[in-house]
C-alpha cells in the first residue's frame, strides 16, 4: 500500500507542478549548466518528457568537430508533432518527485557489469538523496527486476533500450540527463563527465528542490544534454583545424588536441579565448630555451584554459577546466627574505623501494616531493615515512612551532610515493605549528585509469586519494593540478614542471608509472631534475620535446633504477651528481643492470652516486661534492 500511496501522491504533485510552470512565465536569463541563458541553449536543453529515439541521441561532431555542438536533429521533425497538439493539450512535466511523503519514489539503477564510476555514482545519488531528504532510495543493478512501481534512474550504460542509445551517442565531453523510456537518464561519455553529471543533479536538489520535509524534487533546470560548459563551441575550431579528439584529464578538467598546428595557430586560439571574454594570466612564453615550445593561461570567472604548443610534433593542446576547483594558474611567492641557507635532503625510505626528497629554501620555507608510505599501513608502520619527514622539517626549520611547506608535490599515486601526504592529511592537517600551503598533483580521470594494464583497481585509488586530500583542503591548503609548461616561483626556487600524463594523450596509458610528474628544480644555481617513476612510455614523449634541453646537476634515476629505458633520458640530461631512491641492495642489483650503463660510461659526466637507503643525506647549496652531511634513520618516539 506504501509504494501505491507514493505512486499516487507522485502523479498528483507531477501534475500539480506542471499546472504551476504553465501558469508561469519562463525567465529568459535563467542559468543553464553550460553558463548561458535559455535563449541562447533552448537547442541544447532537454525537457523532462517522453522522447522518440531520435530527440534522446545527441548530435553534434565527431569527438572534437564542433559543427553545432549538442543540438538534436529534430527541428524539422518536430513541426509535425507540434501542429497535432491541440491547445488545450497537456505540457510535459517539468519536474521529477524522488521522494514524497517520507517514500522514496525512485530506483537508482547501474549496468550489472559496472564501471567504477558508474557504481560509484549511483551509491552518491542515493547519499545525496537520503542526506536531504531523510530517505535512502534503492540501488541496484539492471540485471534485477524492475519495481515497477517506482521510477527508475538510469546511470551510466545500463541494459534499458533507451540508455544504450544515448550511451553510444554521446560524444567525448557529452553528458545527458533526461527522460526518456520511462525512466531517468543520467549519463557521461566517460568517466569525468558522470562524475559531473551526479555534481550537477546535487547541485540542482540542493539549490532548487522543495524545501519540504519528506519531500524532494529534481527541478526541470537539472535536465541538460550536450557538452559539459568547460567544452564551448568555440573551442572545437581554429584556423582550418578542428580538434581531432576530447580527452578527460581529471578533475573535470578535459583536452582538446590539435594536430599538424603551428606557433601562429596558438596566437590565433589566443584570440579565440580573448573573443570568448577570456583574459590572459600569463602570457606567451617559450617552454625552455631553443625549443619552440609556447605555454599560456587565459581564464574567466568559470573556466581555466591551459595552452601548450609542442613544436617538434606540431601539437596544440588545450587544457580546460573549471576555476572554482582547478582554479590555481600560477604560483609566485614573494617572501624572499633570506633567513636560513638553503638545503636539499634526500631522505631514506628503508628497505623498501619509495622516495622523498625535501628542499629548505633561504626564506625558511619548504617543498617535499613525495614522502613514501603510508604510516598508518601495517605492513610500512615502521618506516615512520611521514613521521620522518616531520622531525625533519622540524629540525631545520627558522622556528620549529611554525613549519611551513610552500609546496608537496606527488609525482604520481602510488603508494611508496603518496602513502607520505595520505598519513599526513590524516594526522598533521589540524596541526597549528604546520602550514602546507599547496599539494601538487596530476590524479587523472577514470576513463585514463582504467587504461592501467599494469594493475588493477587504479581509478578505486584515485577516488580514495581525493577524498583524504580534501581534509587539509578543508583547512586552506590548495590543490594545483599541474601541467606541463607550468613554471613555479617558491622564494629564490624556481620549479618547472617539464611532464604530465596529458602529453601522452592519444596513446594509451598501459602502466601508472607513466603518470609521473617529471619536474625541474633550481636553487643555488644548481639544477634538480625530479623523474618519479617516469617510463619508457613517457619518456618517448617528453625527451623530443625538449631537444636536448634537460641538462641537471642533480638526476634522480626513474623508478628507482630499475627502469627500463634509464639511458635515453639519463643522456640528455648529463648530470654530475645522480640520486638512487632505493635500499642499498637494489641500488647494487639495479646498477649492474643495462639501462644504467650511461651513468657509469666515460660519456657521462657523473662524479658521485647517491642511494637513499636506511639514512638521510643533507646537502648545503650550492653543492661542491663534498658539503654533505648523512644522519641514519633511528626510531623516532
Amino acid at each position: 500500500m506504501k509504494k501505491i500511496f507514493c505512486v499516487l501522491l507522485a502523479l498528483i504533485t507531477v501534475l500539480s507542478l506542471v499546472t504551476a510552470c504553465a501558469d508561469s512565465d519562463p525567465n529568459p536569463e535563467e542559468a543553464t549548466p553550460d553558463g548561458k541563458s535559455t535563449e541562447e541553449t533552448t537547442s541544447k536543453e532537454v525537457i523532462f518528457e517522453e522522447s522518440t529515439v531520435e530527440e534522446t541521441v545527441p548530435s553534434g561532431t565527431e569527438s572534437g568537430a564542433a559543427g553545432s555542438s549538442a543540438q538534436t536533429d529534430t527541428e524539422e521533425e518536430t513541426t509535425e508533432e507540434e501542429t497535432t497538439r491541440g491547445e488545450g493539450s497537456i505540457e510535459p512535466p517539468r519536474a521529477v518527485p524522488l521522494v514524497l511523503d517520507g517514500f522514496s519514489c525512485v530506483t537508482i539503477v547501474y549496468p550489472n557489469e559496472y564501471k567504477d564510476c558508474e557504481i560509484n555514482v549511483a551509491n552518491d545519488l542515493a547519499s545525496v538523496i537520503q542526506e536531504l531528504s531523510g530517505v535512502l532510495p534503492t540501488v541496484m543493478s539492471d540485471a534485477a527486476s524492475p519495481d515497477e512501481t517506482k521510477l527508475e534512474i538510469l546511470i551510466g550504460d545500463t541494459n534499458r533500450t533507451h540508455s544504450m542509445l544515448v550511451s553510444e551517442a554521446l560524444k567525448p565531453g557529452q553528458l545527458a540527463i533526461q527522460m526518456a523510456g520511462g525512466s531517468l537518464m543520467i549519463n557521461g561519455s566517460l568517466g569525468d563527465t558522470l562524475y559531473y553529471a551526479l555534481e550537477f543533479v546535487k547541485e540542482q536538489l540542493q539549490v532548487q528542490a522543495f524545501a519540504a520535509e519528506g519531500m524532494l524534487v529534481l527541478p526541470e533546470t537539472a535536465m541538460y544534454l550536450g557538452y559539459v560548459p568547460m567544452l564551448r563551441e568555440e573551442f572545437f575550431t581554429v584556423d582550418s583545424l578542428n580538434a581531432s579528439g576530447v580527452y578527460e584529464c581529471g578533475d573535470q578538467c578535459y583536452m582538446l588536441l590539435f594536430e599538424k598546428a603551428t606557433s601562429s595557430t596558438m596566437y590565433h586560439y589566443l584570440d579565440i579565448l580573448t573573443g570568448s571574454g577570456m583574459v590572459e594570466k600569463e602570457a606567451p612564453r617559450t617552454v625552455l630555451d631553443n625549443t619552440n615550445n609556447l605555454y599560456s593561461t587565459y581564464f574567466d570567472e568559470t573556466v581555466m584554459a591551459t595552452v601548450f604548443y609542442t613544436d617538434h610534433n606540431k601539437q596544440l593542446r588545450v587544457m580546460l577546466e573549471p576555476v572554482a576547483k582547478n582554479g590555481y594558474y600560477s604560483y609566485v611567492n614573494e617572501n624572499t627574505e633570506k633567513v636560513c641557507e638553503p638545503l636539499f635532503m634526500q631522505v631514506g625510505i628503508g628497505e623498501h623501494r619509495g622516495m622523498c626528497y625535501i628542499f629548505r629554501f633561504s626564506n625558511g620555507e619548504f617543498f617535499v616531493y613525495d614522502g613514501g608510505f603510508d604510516d598508518a599501513e601495517k605492513d610500512y608502520s615502521s618506516l615512520q615515512n611521514c613521521q620522518r619527514i616531520v622531525s625533519l622539517l622540524r629540525q631545520h626549520a627558522p622556528d620549529p612551532n611554525d613549519i611551513h611547506i610552500a609546496g608537496w608535490l606527488i609525482t604520481h599515486p602510488h603508494i611508496d610515493h603518496i602513502g607520505a601526504l595520505v598519513y599526513f592529511c590524516n594526522n598533521y592537517a589540524d596541526d597549528e605549528t604546520i602550514t602546507l600551503e599547496t599539494v601538487l598533483i596530476n590524479i587523472p580521470s577514470d576513463f585514463v585509469a582504467d587504461q592501467d594494464t599494469s594493475s588493477t583497481g587504479l581509478s578505486k585509488k584515485m577516488r580514495y586519494y581525493r577524498q583524504i586530500l580534501e581534509k587539509v583542503v578543508e583547512t586552506g591548503t590548495v590543490l594545483h593540478k599541474t601541467h606541463a609548461g607550468q613554471v613555479l616561483q617558491f622564494g629564490d626556487a624556481t620549479l618547472e614542471i617539464l611532464y604530465t600524463h596529458e602529453m601522452r594523450m592519444p596513446q594509451t596509458l598501459y602502466g601508472s608509472n607513466n603518470l609521473s610528474i617529471v619536474s625541474r628544480m633550481t636553487l643555488e644555481g644548481q639544477t634538480f631534475l625530479i623523474t618519479g617513476d617516469t617510463h619508457t612510455y613517457s619518456n618517448k614523449v617528453m625527451e623530443p620535446m625538449y631537444q636536448g634541453q634537460l641538462k641537471c646537476d642533480f638526476y634522480q634515476t626513474p623508478h628507482h633504477g630499475d627502469g627500463p629505458s634509464t639511458n635515453t633520458l639519463a643522456k640528455v640530461a648529463n648530470p654530475t651528481w645522480v640520486l638512487w631512491p632505493c635500499a642499498q641492495d637494489r641500488y647494487d642489483s639495479a646498477s649492474q643492470k643495462s639501462h644504467n650503463d650511461f651513468f657509469f660510461s666515460s660519456a657521462s659526466n657523473v662524479k658521485s652516486m647517491f642511494v637513499s637507503d636506511v639514512q638521510t643525506q643533507i646537502f648545503n647549496l650550492p653543492f661542491d661534492g663534498t658539503n654533505y652531511t648523512v644522519i641514519q634513520n633511528t626510531t623516532i618516539k
